[in-house]
């Protein structure tokens, strides 16, 4: 991949989504030219979780917020995107997903506690609007951890 799109400039090539989302590598650099990294994970919430750590350890390890959206609404989460822009001068605010079904993972509460969060920006359908939506659970799990 990234030799075919050498022609093009890129200084850099950064492909989202573990094994079921994106097939093969990212391709081998043209020439030394490009460079490319991979941010992916057995599922969509695990992809999210390593972006997310990504983002926030480039930003000195913290974040003072998290945007969260269903993992089962692709277009919660493309509307949620603006809302991770830094704000006041702080840093990005990763994005993570919920699990219409369980809510956040242990692995993505345990994150936020890391990162020091102590807000939280839901983006969701309504509850009555179907299976899609962020469960209020979620509510009650970022409560427990103080956010």
């Amino acid at each position: 991949m990234a030799a075919g799109l050498a022609w093009l400039l890129f200084m850099s090539i950064v492909a989202l989504g573990g094994p079921a989302g994106a097939q093969g590598s990212p391709g081998t650099p043209a020439a030394g030219r490009v460079q490319t990294e991979r941010f992916g994970g057995a599922d969509r919430y695990e992809t999210a979780l390593a972006i997310a750590r990504s983002l926030v350890s480039d930003s000195g390890g913290m974040s003072e917020r998290v945007v969260i959206a269903s993992g089962r609404s692709w277009t919660d989460a493309v509307v949620a995107a603006p809302l991770t822009a830094p704000v006041g001068g702080g840093g990005y605010a990763p994005l993570l997903l919920s699990d219409p079904r369980s809510g956040l993972t242990p692995a993505v509460v345990a994150f936020i506690e890391d990162i020091g969060a102590s807000s939280a920006v839901i983006v969701s359908t309504t509850p009555t609007q179907g299976s899609a939506a962020v469960p209020g659970e979620v509510d009650s799990q970022l409560k427990s951890i103080g956010v």
